[in-house]
């Protein structure tokens, strides 16, 4: 076994986000979380305390609030326009460790490209930008977060 360093950062979603599915498609597509497997984890900034993966969190808070909104609905139009840090604890529940451990003995495979260090499109912030960051498997950018660059951090 050998310790990552990563963070394991868990949002999962609470009834003010399932109502919302419902009111973009009713009945016709009900949301369910249909186990543990459904739920993302997201491998975050390391960290030695909670305390700084949470601060992690609030500041990128809209990065997490989005990857919801857009894994149920792309068309933006139909998303809540103002998204505060409030509304997303009432939408929901953050998981977050601070000790990810590797127990497979076999590298691991990063899906998507990720650009290389320096590269123009490379994003220092997790802010969306569709310009930044890796590609998804449908071709979609998503944000990269630098592990050297802690401004979650400063106070």
């Amino acid at each position: 076994m050998s310790m990552l360093n990563r963070s394991a950062i868990i949002v999962i979603p609470k009834q003010p986000y399932i109502d919302w599915s419902k009111s973009v498609f009713g009945d016709d597509i009900p949301f369910e979380l249909s186990g543990d497997d459904a739920i993302p984890v997201f491998l975050g900034p390391d960290a030695d305390y909670t305390e700084e993966i949470n601060a992690f969190v609030e500041k990128h808070f809209d990065f997490f609030f989005e990857h919801w909104l857009e894994a149920w609905c792309t068309d933006e139009s139909l998303w809540p326009k103002r998204r505060t840090r409030k509304m997303f604890h009432e939408w929901f529940d953050v998981r977050v460790h601070s000790w990810v451990e590797d127990v497979v003995d076999a590298p691991f495979k990063v899906f998507g490209d990720r650009p290389e260090p320096g590269s123009e499109t490379r994003s220092r912030s997790l802010k969306r930008s569709r310009s930044s960051g890796a590609a998804d498997a449908d071709g979609v950018r998503l944000p990269y977060f630098d592990p050297e660059d802690k401004p979650f951090l400063a106070g």
